[in-house]
């Protein structure tokens, strides 16, 4: 393992280990204890829907999830199309929290996977790939364990955008225009944006805190995104949150499709040798449903 990727590890290791600074305990990466209206999960939804979404269209009968994280895309996965799902994490800390969500979950490097050729179906990695320098090598290693499919979701670049240096952890190594991507994963992949700028402003139609605190999306202090953003939060306080936020999940969608210039997000689908195509998709309701389940009863929730 590189310097680069140990540095990452370690980094990981402290982020899963928590708390992040700012709060008084361990505030999970993903919603896992079910449903939150936190600002920063509301993209996490909403571009979680668009892959599940994708994935839907196929048949499979077990499932990788590279980059599982704490297990959250993991599990939705094993509800919502009753497959084995196996985790694969870069962190030892998040492997951890990951098996109180899967039952089969490693700590491995996804340039190196300990899976045999052709043992899973499918494997679906979300925000991942791009914070590994030797990309190529990392989808050879997923065409290589997948028999039938691969769901990447990645940030993509801008024309002449610079990536960044290993200098830091986790850091934007392999971060490529959808061009790249093309010629990356080859004829059979079939290249979709996600998540569209245009929606960002109304996230304040549902998130119960502002949005604009955080980082990068500051850019919803200056016009004319700062007068719409003002317009939602009003509006939101008066709307179901709940309610608008399958709303905002759905348009997510629609709206990247319908203009992908505007986009950051990019869905990268693999057909290989062995796909198979679902005769009947299972319903968006279905997967909303079970993405924004509420808290089940018993489950401890996190604080601020």
């Amino acid at each position: 393992m590189d310097e680069y990727t140990r540095r990452t590890r370690t980094w990981l290791d402290q982020i899963y280990a928590g708390p992040p600074p700012g709060f008084g305990e361990y505030v999970p990466h993903s919603p896992i204890h079910g449903l939150s209206l936190r600002s920063q999960y509301i993209g996490t939804y909403a571009h979680l829907y668009a892959v599940l979404y994708h994935l839907a269209r196929y048949e499979f009968s077990s499932v990788l999830d590279l980059g599982a994280g704490e297990g959250f895309l993991g599990r939705l996965i094993r509800e919502i199309f009753a497959v084995p799902v196996f985790g694969a994490d870069l962190s030892l800390q998040a492997c951890r929290r990951a098996r109180s969500q899967l039952p089969d979950v490693v700590c491995a490097h996804a340039v190196e996977l300990p899976f045999r050729t052709g043992s899973v179906d499918a494997i679906v990695s979300v925000n991942t790939l791009e914070h590994i320098v030797e990309i190529q090598q990392a989808v050879n290693e997923l065409a290589r364990v997948a028999r039938s499919l691969l769901v990447v979701a990645l940030p993509h670049a801008r024309s002449g955008q610079a990536r960044e240096l290993p200098t830091e952890p986790h850091a934007h190594v392999s971060l490529l225009t959808r061009a790249e991507m093309q010629v990356l994963f080859g004829p059979r992949a079939h290249i979709y944006p996600s998540l569209s700028k245009i929606v960002r402003p109304l996230y304040a139609l549902v998130a119960e805190d502002d949005i604009r605190n955080q980082p990068r999306y500051r850019w919803l202090s200056r016009q004319p995104w700062s007068v719409v953003y003002r317009l939602a939060r009003a509006a939101g306080s008066v709307l179901p949150g709940a309610a608008m936020l399958r709303w905002l999940c759905r348009a997510e969608y629609v709206l990247a499709r319908l203009f992908p210039w505007w986009t950051y997000e990019t869905i990268v689908v693999v057909e290989l040798a062995g796909v198979r195509h679902r005769v009947r998709r299972v319903p968006a309701r279905e997967i909303l449903d079970a993405l924004l389940r509420p808290p089940r009863s018993g489950d401890p929730l996190p604080r601020s």
